[in-house]
This record gives structure tokens, C-alpha cells and sequence, in this order.
């Protein structure tokens, strides 16, 4: 069993509008990649810088995508943690309040 802890990322706006083409960047596995294409940059509806890319995978290439103060959720995330243990963490990262109680 790896010792390796997976890596989270919540990207703040400047690592948004400055990714470029070469960088690394998280891709959906959790490993630091390199980006191969950026597709599109926008802000969401509540005004977050957005950027869609793709990174390389292999001989080929896996898309992705990072939010201005969203968690990075990826393969390796998903397998220790659960949906929920992740939204609580991004609220209490972010400065968001965090519902009272338990699980749904």
C-alpha cells in the first residue's frame, strides 16, 4: 500500500487566468500533469474565473478543468474521501458556513 497522500488543490484566481499551456496541472487521477491545450476561460455565474485544458495522458490527452476557490475533485480524492467529507472541506476552506448536523 502507497504511503502517498493525494494531492488537493483549491486554485485561487490568479493560478486561473494564468495557467498556460506547458504548466503542470492536476488532472481528474490526481497527478500533476502536463497541459497540452487550454479550451476556454470564462467566469461562472457567480463571477469565479473558470479554465478548461487538457493535460497529457499517455499518447493521448484527458480534460479537465479548475474553478477559482472550488476543490480539484479527483480519482484519488474520491477513494479516501466521500462527496460529502469533500463539500466540508471546500466550505471550511473557502470561509463558507458549514450545515449543522450530520450526513444527509
Amino acid at each position: 500500500m502507497s504511503s502517498k497522500h493525494p494531492i488537493m488543490l483549491i486554485p485561487t484566481r490568479k493560478m486561473v487566468e494564468n495557467l498556460k499551456v506547458g504548466d503542470l496541472a492536476l488532472d481528474c487521477f490526481g497527478n500533476m500533469s502536463p497541459v497540452v491545450e487550454i479550451t476556454r476561460r470564462c467566469d461562472d455565474a457567480r463571477g469565479r474565473a473558470v479554465v478548461f485544458f487538457y493535460t497529457a495522458l499517455g499518447s493521448g490527452r484527458v480534460s479537465g478543468h479548475y474553478k477559482e476557490g472550488s476543490l480539484v475533485r479527483t480519482v484519488a480524492l474520491s477513494r479516501l474521501y466521500t462527496s460529502w467529507d469533500l463539500d466540508k472541506l471546500e466550505r471550511e476552506l473557502s470561509g463558507s458556513p458549514v450545515p449543522v448536523g450530520g450526513r444527509p
